[in-house]
């Protein structure tokens, strides 16, 4: 079986956060406001997130759809990385299309893709705990969906429910080589009202406790999933560079990988918890408009 990206239930203090503890011991720093704007460093290609820097609840962030164009035009490889789990591939695609941002499905790489992947080279036939809208993908990957050894959860709203986590604690429990696997390592997302709402790894983490199991994260931020990205561009991961609004999973993940992390002040950007935290971006931007400006030759 491959190693896989884990994450250990942190014992060290009440409600420490278990993906905060995995990151920050490896990235040390002091609170920055604007130290770092500056790149020195030459680039061969880029990853980008798509929610909270592209589009924020489905309406386009200024200037993002033109900052893709300019990265096209300036002929600059790059791949689109997601962790949403509440949309099919198509329907991101589609999403995609209707803001303007002209993009194929080559240029997308998705958590529910790679766990796919990673579902069918460890031979795991999923107890699946999803949106309704994500069942298409896993009905039509080929994969065995009957006898689950496993748990795999994405963002399923409002299915996560006493019975239907009581559900999956129990497939877990009642086996201990059966993995419990998150598609995602977020622990919130902006809504389009502007509100926060929970994200996959809360109850992800609620699961590891109650079943003493570590949890597999196959999106981001996981050193594979980033690994998958870079390769998938030919590039090499000190000539790459991630552009994300998530600190811990866009990057704290693509730092973990061997690759340069730019936060942008965008969707969840959240400066109190920028000061608390001890990973430190390569960059801070504005918006990705400016993050482009900065890293194209």
């Amino acid at each position: 079986m491959r190693k896989p990206t884990r994450f250990r239930r942190s014992r060290s203090s009440a409600g420490e956060n278990t993906l905060q503890a995995a990151l920050d011991p490896f990235h040390p720093r002091v609170p920055i406001h604007g130290a770092l704007e500056v790149i020195d460093r030459p680039y061969d290609a880029c990853l980008i997130d798509i929610a909270g820097v592209i589009h924020t609840g489905g309406r386009a962030i200024a200037g993002s759809v033109q900052a893709i164009g300019r990265l096209q035009a300036s002929g600059m490889p790059f791949r689109l990385l997601t962790n949403t789990t509440s949309k099919s591939s198509g329907m991101v695609l589609a999403m995609l299309t209707e803001l303007g941002v002209d993009v194929s499905a080559e240029d997308l790489l998705t958590a529910p893709k790679a766990t796919i992947e990673y579902l069918k080279q460890n031979d795991l036939r999923p107890h699946l705990l999803i949106a309704d809208a994500l069942e298409e993908d896993f009905q039509t990957s080929g994969l065995e969906l009957q006898s689950p050894n496993c748990v795999v959860l994405g963002d399923a709203g409002e299915k996560f429910t006493y019975p239907s986590l009581n559900q999956a604690f129990r497939l877990l429990q009642s086996d201990d080589q059966r993995p419990l696997i998150a598609m995602g390592g977020n622990r919130y997302f902006r809504e389009a009202d502007g509100d926060l709402s929970l994200d996959i790894f809360p109850f992800a983490a609620l699961l590891s406790e109650a079943a003493s199991r570590e949890v597999v994260i196959t999106g981001k931020p996981s050193a594979e999933f980033f690994a998958a990205a870079v390769g998938s561009l030919g590039t090499e991961r000190e000539r790459t560079v991630m552009i994300g609004d998530d600190l811990e999973s866009d990057v704290g993940g693509a730092l973990n990988a061997g690759i340069d992390g730019i936060l942008v002040r965008t969707g969840k950007f959240d400066p109190a918890e920028f000061d608390r935290s001890a990973i430190q971006p390569t960059a801070v931007h504005e918006d990705l408009a400016s993050a482009v400006d900065e890293i194209l030759p």
